[in-house]
């Protein structure tokens, strides 16, 4: 599943990753257990004309086992969690180093939603360069560096960034990982 639009869902075959739109099929609108949420990132069984050309339409049929779910919590106005995504491996958290300063609030939430979909969070630090200390981009690698930044930087094998426009500073290099 690539996209879910107002009850179409654009679908990327797995033999070719040509896009197939489609909609629930009878079996799939309603159940015992209630509607089922298709969201990107399912894997799901189509019946119907898969060809992916103008104007044809598929049916969804089935969602295979999810390996992960990554959910938000309920608004106030709601009182059930909404599901984001399905069988992710990785959450990339992007936050700037300045210019907006980073939230740390932000980067915890989003921390948390990640362990307990199960899924491996990645913390990528943009802007660097204009950070007061390339080594420590607003406090980032201090906060959050016991959670083994050593291990999944190691020399050569660091996310980096190019110099900003004008810039005398060196490119950034910051990867976080946990």
């Amino acid at each position: 599943m690539v996209q879910v639009d107002r009850g179409r869902y654009t679908v990327s075959m797995l033999d070719d990753s040509r896009p197939v739109t489609a909609m629930r099929g009878k079996a799939m609108r309603r159940s015992a257990e209630g509607r089922t949420p298709v969201v990107a990132g399912d894997v799901v069984g189509l019946v119907g004309d898969t060809s992916g050309n103008e104007g044809s339409l598929a049916r969804l049929v089935r969602i295979e086992d999810r390996s992960s779910l990554l959910r938000r919590s309920a608004d106030d106005t709601d009182d059930a969690e909404r599901v984001i995504v399905a069988n992710a491996d990785q959450l990339l958290i992007v936050v700037a180093a300045a210019d907006p300063e980073p939230r740390t609030g932000f980067i915890d939430r989003a921390l948390v939603a990640a362990f307990e979909a199960g899924i491996r969070p990645v913390l990528l630090v943009t802007k660097g360069d204009l950070a007061e200390s390339a080594s420590d981009p607003a406090g980032l690698v201090s906060h959050y560096g016991d959670w083994t930044w050593r291990s999944w930087c190691p020399p050569g094998r660091v996310l980096t960034r190019r110099r900003a426009m004008g810039s005398t500073q060196p490119p950034s290099r910051l990867c976080v990982s946990f």
